[in-house]
């Protein structure tokens, strides 16, 4: 899933702190209350987030489906 432009633009003025290489910032991510870590990857100017398909199928998202999604750059997976 990629984040639109302007939460991107937000995500990058502070992904320089947050990296732990590569441009990749781990986070924990919010999707209809299930609450689960990744890392956000960076491309062609944005982010895209990872989503694992047992993520996937536990909240019904199908290619195409648009979600609001809650990221969480303090946590980092604790």
């Amino acid at each position: 899933m990629r984040l639109p432009d302007a939460p991107a633009r937000k995500v990058a003025t502070i992904a320089k702190q947050i990296t732990y290489g590569w441009g990749v910032l781990p986070a924990d991510v919010t999707i209809k209350g299930l609450t689960f870590y990744t890392a956000l990857f960076p491309k062609d100017g944005g982010y895209l987030v990872p989503l694992k398909k047992a993520v996937r199928e536990k909240l019904e998202i199908e290619l195409g489906d648009l979600v609001q999604v809650k990221i969480d750059f303090s946590m980092n997976g604790s």
